[in-house]
């Protein structure tokens, strides 16, 4: 026994840590398959609907990149361990003992994914730390079975390791999985390179979805070099599988009060813009009406802004609900009470596509119209008063008229009055889409400022043309901005829609004017997404709560004012508060800015980060 001890104790250098690393290939593969396992939690919970192809990459890139992760932490950190720590039994538990740790961080970033669907960043932990005695309700219980029972499996299998390291046989299994691994994550990479070439999104969706994942794209390293030439592919739809509304709509028929609706909405309208200098008319209007002081836009865009104002859900919703063709209950429901629906948008591109999404769909005898301009615009829906205006009150089914103004989002000036100057013109639209030189500041200001005056008269023209109807006792008016507009007070290249959101990007007035109502100012957090659930419960006799169909709320309920709103689009996310606007990619790094927009350190609390992902995957069917 003592000479064992011995000849142990004097075993060469090389010889211990070759035994060492050729003991930790084996425990490593085993923990590959372990991180195998618990990352399929990742895949069960981005429930998309994926090609057969999309499923295959699924596959391929959970072997390849969990096997690849594993293999940098055994590159980086075990084998270098090996060199240093010369005791066998001290390495292995040393070894265990990390493996514990990954494994149980990678349980916990499955958790963190189930909730806020990106993984543990530095912004996320802070935050974490920030809010350390809050209870979050993110159940975290399963550890107390998960890791003691991953505390045996890592004994076990150190053991078992052991045990296929001194064989030094049949290494056909390490070969066989080693192949397979590289194999897979070769394949996914070269997959994603033609996916990201042909912007074939039920792989490209899917970026995100692995912890640590970059997998390589066509345009950086391909294709813009020239080096292959890769073939096109007919995309397919990928969306989330959605649920809307959550529960059956039922009807109180004696609470409906069948108004007629008349919806103005104008892109590119700034909230500091309504005032009796430049909007006269809309400015005395808006002292009759219920005027919401802090609404804000969901989106930079006319197509989001109308799934808001329709569907009173978050904008992040817009792509599962239109490759699903759910259409929004408001229009279900207006249909349901016989009203007639009636589009009129102002469309400079002509874009036909814009009424073919599923918030116009289903309209029964849609009659819609596009018009190259607000002018034109606003003549047609004069038009159709008057018409409406010639017919027997008595035979008329009640009216819904939505109505969408452009000319502020491209400082287009219909009217030709010019009541501010210098100005510049956009006869052409191209202002806005080209390099702004800095010295046409105050010319751009002026332009937009001209522009809103003509949107002014837009209005005017269309409430004087309303009031002259037999529907003017009988019709809810609702003025809003489809999206905000930045006059570049701070920096000529914030001038403009696009872009980061801002205060100034997002703020817009919305009014409703309901003549059975006293006029009041509210000043509350409200959105475009209240639209919907307001008018559905006020006045069409809906008793299912909003919250079943809906991320937004009645704007005239007195309690539990919204603590935020969301804005953005499918790929960030915005919470507007009441001093800060927190920005969310999809990888989870987060940015802050104040009401100023000045960038500031993260004070986000847990439980508003907590209820606005509880709010973006509400619908989602887990």
């Amino acid at each position: 026994m003592k000479s064992l001890q011995s000849y142990k104790k004097f075993i060469p250098y090389s010889d211990r840590v070759f035994s060492s690393v050729e003991w930790c290939h084996w425990f490593l593969l085993f923990n590959v398959f372990i991180s195998i396992l618990i990352s399929i939690r990742y895949n069960l919970n981005i429930n998309y609907n994926f090609s057969q192809f999309g499923y295959i990459y699924q596959i391929l890139n959970l072997f390849g990149h969990l096997w690849f992760i594993n293999f940098v932490f055994f590159l980086f950190v075990m084998f270098p361990s090996a060199f240093i720590i010369t005791n066998s039994k001290t390495y292995k538990v040393f070894c265990v003992i990390l493996e514990i740790l990954v494994q149980t961080s990678l349980l916990i970033d499955t958790q963190i994914f189930h909730y806020f669907k990106f993984h543990i960043n530095p912004t996320l932990l802070q935050i974490f730390s920030e809010n350390s005695n809050y209870q979050s309700g993110m159940n975290f219980n399963f550890l107390y079975v998960t890791v003691p029972s991953l505390i045996v499996i890592e004994i076990v299998l150190a053991k078992y390791a052991k045990h296929k390291a001194n064989k030094h046989r049949n290494n056909w299994i390490s070969v066989t999985c080693l192949v397979t691994f590289i194999g897979s994550f070769a394949l996914t990479h070269l997959i994603h390179i033609w996916a990201d070439y042909t912007d074939y999104q039920p792989i490209l969706v899917q970026d995100s979805t692995l912890p640590l994942s970059y997998p390589m794209t066509a345009k950086s390293f391909i294709a813009k070099n020239d080096w292959i030439v890769l073939p096109a592919a007919d995309n397919e739809t990928t969306a989330r599988e959605m649920k809307y509304p959550l529960s059956r709509i039922t009807v109180n028929p004696h609470n409906v009060r069948k108004y007629n609706y008349l919806i103005i909405s104008v892109k590119g309208w700034n909230y500091e813009s309504l005032n009796s200098k430049l909007m006269p008319f809309t400015d005395r209007f808006s002292k009759k009406t219920q005027f919401f002081t802090r609404h804000y836009a969901a989106n930079s865009s006319s197509e989001n802004a109308m799934f808001s104002f329709f569907y009173g859900l978050s904008p992040q919703y817009f792509n599962t609900a239109s490759a699903n063709n759910i259409s929004p209950v408001l229009i279900e429901e207006l249909q349901h009470e016989e009203y007639h629906v009636r589009t009129f948008i102002s469309n400079e591109t002509n874009d036909k596509t814009i009424l073919d999404t599923s918030t116009f769909s289903t309209i029964r005898e849609r009659i819609p119209e596009t018009l190259n301009n607000d002018l034109k615009t606003a003549n047609a829906v004069v038009s159709f008063l008057e018409k409406l205006n010639s017919i027997n009150s008595a035979n008329q089914a009640p009216q819904f008229i939505y109505v969408s103004l452009a000319d502020p989002s491209i400082l287009k000036n219909e009217s030709g009055i010019v009541r501010f100057s210098p100005t510049i013109s956009n006869d052409e639209g191209k202002l806005l889409t080209r390099k702004i030189n800095t010295k046409k500041i105050e010319e751009l200001r002026n332009a937009y400022a001209n522009s809103i005056y003509s949107t002014d008269l837009m209005i005017e023209k269309i409430i004087t043309a309303l009031e002259k109807t037999s529907l003017k006792n009988n019709t809810i008016v609702i003025l809003a901005g489809e999206f905000g507009f930045e006059l570049g007070y701070n920096d000529a290249w914030d001038f403009g829609y696009s872009g980061d959101y801002t205060y100034n990007k997002l703020h817009v007035p919305f009014m409703i004017y309901d003549q059975t109502e006293t006029a009041r100012k509210y000043d509350k957090l409200t959105s475009h997404t209240d639209l919907a659930p307001t008018l559905l419960e006020k006045y069409l006799g809906v008793t299912t709560p909003y919250s079943e169909y809906s991320t937004g709320n009645n704007l005239f309920e007195k309690d539990n004012p919204a603590e935020f709103i969301i804005s953005g689009d499918s790929s960030i996310v915005y919470i507007v508060e009441n001093d800060q606007i927190t920005k969310i990619n999809n990888r989870g790094n987060l940015f802050v800015t104040d009401s100023t927009d000045h960038k500031k350190t993260v004070n986000i609390k847990m439980p508003t980060l907590l209820k606005a992902m509880r709010q973006l995957n509400k619908f989602n069917n887990n």
